[in-house]
């Protein structure tokens, strides 16, 4: 299995060089430098921010990144995924939204057997 591609953006400095050494240290991570292209990176971690919105188009646009946000000084960690999970032709609208609203509560929870009533 290739490592996970992990890129830190819009950090400072000190903070960048904190996390970069933190998440490089994993075996089954690796850091990508900042002209990777997207399309490469697994992984975004950005500083804890007000709002994802700066974030939201990006990851509409690559669906495979997933952006964490992170605030080494407070050592708080949010995790924010774009999830389109595919269902079999027999799923209604009314169980993909149930579905959607679950893994929106509780990722874990997410899974055929809930789609009964």
């Amino acid at each position: 299995m290739s490592p996970i591609r992990v890129l830190v953006a819009d950090m400072a400095v000190l903070d960048r060089d904190i996390v970069e050494r933190l998440a490089g240290e994993w075996p089954d991570m690796t850091i990508v430098s900042e002209d990777a292209d997207l399309a490469d990176v697994d992984v975004l971690l950005v500083p804890e921010a007000d709002s994802l919105a700066g974030y939201l188009s990006l990851m509409w646009a690559h669906r495979q990144l997933g952006v964490v946000m992170v605030d080494p000084a407070g050592g708080l960690v949010w995790v924010c995924r774009v999830a389109v999970p595919t269902w079999d032709a027999g799923t209604t609208w009314e169980q993909h939204l149930a579905e959607a609203i679950r893994s929106a509560a509780d990722p874990a929870r997410m899974d055929k057997a809930s789609l009964e009533k």
